[in-house]
């Protein structure tokens, strides 16, 4: 926040001060942007993989019955 007691010379500097920091933000928010969608685009050809090896593997009806559950926990498996 600025004091009123401020030069303009001052206030201008805080002001120049407060732009860059938001440019700096701004272009740090949209790298993390770029990774969180190149990670996105990962993760969805892992998925497609998975599904591809994982279409090898048939159960017959009856056998669905008896499958085990898989619960999938956050950070932990099964």
């Amino acid at each position: 926040m600025l004091d009123r007691h401020l030069s303009p010379r001052d206030c201008e500097a805080a002001f120049a001060a407060a732009v860059n920091q938001m440019d700096h933000d701004t272009q740090q928010n949209a790298a993390m942007a770029e990774e969180s969608n190149a990670a996105s685009a990962a993760l969805a050809g892992e998925a497609a993989r998975l599904r591809d090896l994982l279409s090898a593997f048939r159960l017959e009806a009856d056998d669905a019955v008896y499958a085990p559950e898989i619960r999938v926990i956050a950070g932990g498996r099964g």
